[in-house]
């Protein structure tokens, strides 16, 4: 048997009687069963705490778009909470919960997820976002050196007594497989992985987030840079500036090369100085005054 999405469901799911909204819409039903620790559920708003510093900010035009799609067909895809005391600990699905809201609801399809740590809990809200939100370059880089930490944190890297050759062959063996498994989370390709996580290196990486900064080649190109000079450029971007930073690059380099011609110019003239004054510049002094004195009595 088969739901109007076309998913499998059972027979008690079929004859469940459907819910309504108070607006009386009607609200597909969705059955409770297990499913690798995972409970399908109709649970009250009011029963859902959000975690403070989740990885996606929370964007009000997200929100209205997703309640208007709701208000139309219906909520497809449920959140996920676990439980906490009482009620419920919101894993992923910010935005699907605050569309509800938006639309005076009661109450939302969740999933129920028993018995995950936290580390797990984090790694589902990150390849959720990493797979259906639409993160900005910025985002996506905070995202995926997160899932990097929980990942390392998961399958530490074998030691090789300080040898710094295996260490540095074992870390690279590490990031290969972040890499490939984050890939295969994500279905994105493993360079695309591995160019995103190296924006991770780039400080402060929250500030670029809206910025003239928070694109693909401008990441790529401020992650290469010092940083002081990372922060200084940041600075101006949160500040409105519409910075480029390939042209500050070329505008860096242009003016080092300007200060190093200035430098060396200086040093060339203050060598000739001190040369013409050990002999030629006395000499040369010497001769001038003769010659003027030659010509005063010739005159005479």
């Amino acid at each position: 048997m088969t739901s109007r999405e076309g998913r499998p469901t059972s027979a008690a799911a079929e004859r469940e009687p459907h819910r309504v909204d108070h607006a009386g819409r009607q609200i597909d039903s969705i059955a409770t069963k297990s499913r690798s620790h995972r409970q399908a559920a109709l649970i009250a708003l009011s029963s859902i705490v959000v975690p403070p510093n989740r990885l996606r900010r929370l964007r009000p035009e997200k929100v209205n778009e997703l309640a208007e799609s709701i208000s139309v067909i219906g909520q497809r895809q449920p959140i996920e909470v676990q439980r906490s005391g009482d009620g419920y600990g919101l894993i992923a699905g910010w935005h699907r919960l605050e569309a509800v809201k938006k639309l005076g609801h009661i109450d939302i399809h969740a999933f129920i997820l028993d018995g995950i740590e936290a580390d797990r809990a984090a790694l589902i809200e990150i390849d959720e976002n990493l797979i259906r939100a639409d993160l900005s370059p910025a985002e996506r880089a905070i995202h995926l050196a997160e899932r990097k930490r929980l990942y390392e944190k998961a399958h530490p890297q074998t030691k090789h007594g300080g040898d710094r050759k295996s260490e540095s062959s074992s870390q690279n063996e590490n990031l290969k497989s972040f890499t490939v498994d984050t890939a295969n989370k994500t279905g994105k390709g493993r360079s695309t992985i591995a160019r995103e996580v190296a924006r991770a290196k780039i400080v402060n990486l929250n500030d670029p987030i809206g910025t003239a900064l928070d694109s693909g080649d401008q990441l790529d190109a401020l992650a290469k840079l010092p940083e002081s000079t990372q922060r200084d450029l940041i600075a101006r971007a949160k500040g409105g500036e519409d910075i480029n930073v390939k042209v500050e690059v070329m505008k860096a380099r242009r003016c080092q090369r300007e200060q190093e011609l200035a430098e060396s110019t200086k040093a060339a003239s203050e060598a000739l100085g001190k040369k013409l004054y050990g002999g030629d510049l006395c000499r040369s002094a010497l001769a001038l005054r003769q010659g003027a004195n030659g010509r005063r009595r010739a005159a005479q």
